[in-house]
């Protein structure tokens, strides 16, 4: 099934549905805030490891789609009393918590006073299914409030940002290149200081449900010989990178994937790699706490269109719904604010 195709209430929300100006918008908040934020197809490797101090931390390696993009807009206005800030949609509550801290975090930084505003979101990012929804959301919602004060803020000021808004966020904030990213206190564990080379993923939506609620999900727990074999993944992913070795790093993500059936199961996941290695796929990538997932292909292999197409054919044989074909590469500079 193409992800155009899908019931109504789990389409993205595209820019186009929705205007900047707004009825509910006051004519007076002229000056404009304009943040962007990219989504993820889930992840690479996710799980616990040792920090260059030898301490246990847990941490992931984020698979980005530049493609999936939230677009925010900020107004604001100098007021009395706590800062308020309206959001819109009304729902978008981590975006909202995010204004209110990038608010407070700017005019301290800025040394101007705090504003009440009003945030438009507009995304194309279907949220619960592990595409990342809720941190491009705050990013963006970072990055608007950010220009609003004319700042340009950090990756790593945007990461300590959006783990005050929303717990545990992913590093779509970092966008020239590849890192290992502690999810719950938004710093970085390892930097591999390149892109992730070009892959092709088809991805699909895995699991009985659509939506995941990542907020009740508990986290993972590794008994010993996991965490060695972490260990293990993480240094051929190291590797994979460095050396833009698609193979490798299909690798991983499939032994990672794996790992995480006894946390979040899909239950379709053996049919997905067993598609995978009958079309000459280098693995298969979940969201560790939703419900997509990927074949990986690389874009070097002669017959990798025809693979593809042998590939959708057969998930849509297997009952899998199919969602859509993407090339994953983060982009060279980072986003507007």
């Amino acid at each position: 099934m193409d992800i155009r195709e899908m019931p109504r209430k789990h389409q993205p929300r595209s820019f186009a549905q929705t205007d900047i100006a707004t009825d509910s918008t006051p004519s007076w908040w002229g000056r404009v805030g304009v943040g962007t934020a990219m989504g993820h197809h889930g992840e690479l490797l996710q799980g616990v490891f040792h920090d260059k101090s030898g301490n246990p931390r847990r941490g992931l390696v984020t698979m980005p789609v530049v493609d999936l993009k939230t677009v925010a807009i900020f107004r604001g206005k100098a007021g009395s009393g706590p800062v308020r800030i309206t959001v819109e949609p009304g729902s978008k509550d981590k975006a909202r918590r995010a204004a209110e801290l990038a608010v407070d975090y700017c005019a301290q930084r800025s040394g101007s006073p705090a504003v009440h505003g009003h945030l438009v979101n507009h995304t194309a990012v279907m949220s619960g299914l592990g595409l990342g929804a809720s941190t491009s959301d705050v990013v963006a919602s970072i990055r608007a409030v950010a220009d609003w004060y004319r700042l340009s803020l950090q990756p790593a000021e945007i990461a300590r940002l959006s783990v005050l808004a929303e717990r545990a966020s992913d590093s779509i904030m970092i966008e020239d290149r590849t890192v290992l990213f502690a999810q719950r206190e938004g710093v970085v564990l390892e930097d591999f200081t390149t892109p992730l080379p070009p892959v092709i993923v088809v991805g699909c939506v895995a699991g009985p449900d659509l939506s995941v609620d990542t907020l009740t999900l508990t986290p993972a727990e590794y008994d010993p010989d996991e965490l060695i074999r972490l260990q293990v993944m993480l240094s051929t992913l190291r590797h994979g990178i460095a050396t833009a070795d698609v193979t490798l790093i299909g690798a991983v993500a499939t032994a990672s994937a794996r790992m995480n059936q006894r946390f979040l199961p899909k239950p379709e996941l053996e049919t997905l790699i067993a598609i995978g290695e009958a079309h000459a796929a280098a693995g298969v990538q979940v969201a560790h706490s939703g419900s997509v997932a990927g074949l990986i292909f690389d874009p070097e292999r002669a017959s990798v269109s025809d693979d593809i197409e042998r590939c959708v054919r057969a998930m849509r044989h297997a009952g899998i719904t199919h969602t859509e074909v993407f090339c994953s590469q983060p982009a060279k500079t980072g986003g507007r604010g």
